[in-house]
């Protein structure tokens, strides 16, 4: 073959190597491309934003909940036997008030709630009632639930409270009320069972027991004072988490008065 066709076929497979490599880098530079674009979650909005789904059970609903703006919690309980509502306790955090409430859930989210608030006075107690009502719908985002009301406010639901233990409420319990006017003396014993007296001569019995799979204990005192006239209370104790502070949220009979109790360990 002439020196002239060699070097023009030489020049030709050049060219043609030339061409298949660029191509190669340009395809290769693409599929780079798209998978960065892929990996920032670019090429269309294939990433979103999570979306709340509807709670609309009991167990979404129980625990406790916070609300540091309002200065309160509420601890929110799922019925027990004999119960079709759910019992709801509020408590603010300087004392001033608590409520008592029933609340149901609807297959739609839709959380409704009625019951009775009360102001207290210095020793805890509270005789006149105010109606209180909730009205609020349930969701669930990124496995927190939260109550979201009408008038705005969103409540969101505690950290899963640890099922309560018996032998944490066992020993001896002391509260002063009235800016130290009253003491009171509570014993609780390994059944639950509750005895005490106050420094103003009265005297009490009753029990604080586990309910059922929850994290509180059901409570019930019997205060019966120098005056003869027995008051009966019912409602819930809840420890603070180092086990050395208990705190009783408690109803008379139709709720006719409250009283709410802050104890410490001996």
């Amino acid at each position: 073959m002439k020196d002239k066709d060699m070097s023009t076929l030489t020049m030709t497979k050049t060219h043609t190597f030339f061409n298949s490599v660029q191509r190669f880098a340009s395809a290769t530079f693409a599929l780079t491309a798209a998978f960065l674009v892929a990996a920032c979650g670019g090429g269309g909005g294939s990433s979103s934003a999570p979306v709340p789904v509807v709670a609309n059970s009991v167990s979404d609903l129980v625990g406790r909940w916070e609300n540091p703006a309002a200065n309160w919690d509420a601890k929110w309980l799922a019925p027990v036997s004999g119960q079709t509502v759910s019992p709801i306790w509020l408590l603010s955090r300087d004392g001033s008030s608590m409520s008592y409430l029933e609340g149901t859930i609807a297959a739609d989210g839709t959380v409704s709630a009625t019951g009775k608030r009360y102001a207290l006075n210095v020793a805890g107690e509270g005789t006149v009632p105010v109606s209180q009502t909730w009205n609020a719908k349930a969701t669930t985002l990124s496995g927190q639930t939260r109550l979201s009301f009408s008038d705005g406010t969103t409540l969101t639901r505690s950290a899963a409270q640890a099922l309560v233990v018996q032998s944490d409420v066992t020993g001896a319990w002391t509260s002063q009320l009235g800016n130290g006017l009253l003491t009171l003396n509570y014993s609780v014993d390994a059944q639950g069972v509750l005895k005490g007296n106050s420094t103003t001569g009265c005297t009490y019995v009753g029990y604080v027991v586990i309910r059922a799979n929850s994290f509180v204990y059901d409570a019930r005192l019997s205060e019966t004072c120098t005056d003869g006239v027995e008051k009966l209370l019912n409602g819930i104790g809840s420890l603070a988490t180092d086990k050395a502070r208990l705190t009783l949220t408690l109803l008379g009979p139709s709720g006719a008065y409250a009283k709410a109790l802050y104890l410490s360990k001996n």
